[in-house]
């Protein structure tokens, strides 16, 4: 399935839709979007989706890149029911979902499509990501949660030997240096899906107001028999923390998105063992953390209540 739009004369087809959610971060969502607008070397259509932001962003945005669709929030819906929204209006034979504190090269776009059609077996694809130093970014791609990767990443081993691949928790500890990549889930930071995959399955579940919603994606796709894939050729930036600053409140939403994936992918008899090995983290990092991580800790913690039932938005 793919759509078209008319440029001057002759109707082409738009080979893909982006697709960007914000709320607030102005300055990276507008150096994001002015990075698209250099793109050229592929059919696209760019469609923002303002998720609340404070001040006029919506209508900078709309000033700034005319040709662009800007669709403005009066409430923050969270990311997988704005991205919903966004694809509802998409006219692309695929859909790239990008992070707003990102940046994408001139040619990257192109690529990442050509690399999509020379996997048509794929599911959501990813690509690496850098900070803005060229230092790596490993918030690319992730394995799936299991009971030994929650107790590793609560006893906080993922960072303290990350280079070990049975210890650390849901990063992979290394990653091909070319080519491609089939891993357990692609982050949704750049995510690309085939439309006729996206409508197979129903998009991203609302159910996640922030994080998780790419996990359950890429899980529910390799169920579908179209497995995440990394195109580990590509790269492009991405800074972190755009569009939430406050630290405490964005590990409580991880928590609660992994408390989502516990309840729908965990067996029944395993899954109040998921949610204790979730709690372990907060909990030994309010007491034994360094002194300065403590308060952190402390007030994510205190906010088990929400997050240890999915509920924290």
């Amino acid at each position: 399935m793919s759509g078209t739009r008319n440029i001057g004369g002759p109707v082409l087809e738009i080979e893909v839709s982006i697709i960007v959610v914000t709320h607030g971060a102005r300055e990276m969502t507008l150096a994001c979007l002015k990075s698209l607008a250099e793109t050229t070397d592929l059919r696209h259509e760019v469609i923002v989706v303002d998720n609340a932001s404070p001040g006029a962003l919506s209508d900078e945005i709309a000033a700034l890149h005319p040709d662009f669709h800007v669709l403005s929030q009066a409430t923050n819906t969270g990311f997988a029911a704005a991205a919903n929204l966004g694809a509802d209006v998409a006219r692309g034979e695929y859909l790239l979902f990008l992070n707003p504190d990102t940046v994408v090269s001139e040619k990257t776009l192109g690529r990442l499509v050509e690399f999509a059609r020379g996997n048509p077996h794929a599911g959501p694809i990813g690509v690496r990501t850098c900070f803005a130093d060229g230092t790596a970014n490993p918030v690319c791609c992730r394995r799936k949660s299991t009971l030994l990767r929650l107790l590793c990443t609560g006893l906080g081993l993922d960072t303290r030997v990350p280079e070990l691949g049975m210890l650390s928790g849901m990063g992979y500890a290394k990653l091909p240096a070319t080519g491609a990549f089939e891993a357990d889930i692609v982050c949704g930071v750049c995510l690309l899906v085939e439309r006729s995959v996206w409508d197979r399955l129903a998009g991203f579940s609302p159910a996640f107001f922030m994080y998780g919603e790419d996990e359950d994606f890429s899980l529910r796709a390799t169920r579908s028999g179209r497995p995440p894939m990394l195109a580990v050729d590509l790269t492009i930036v991405h800074h972190g923390s755009g569009t939430e600053t406050n630290q405490a409140r964005k590990v409580s939403q991880l928590l609660a998105a992994r408390a989502l994936i516990v309840r729908g992918y965990f067996s029944g008899p395993v899954r109040p063992l998921g949610r204790l090995l979730l709690a372990l983290r907060p909990l030994l990092g309010s007491r034994l953390a360094r002194r300065e991580l403590r308060p952190l800790w402390r007030e994510v913690w205190a906010q088990r209540r929400l997050w240890l039932f999915g509920r924290f938005a």
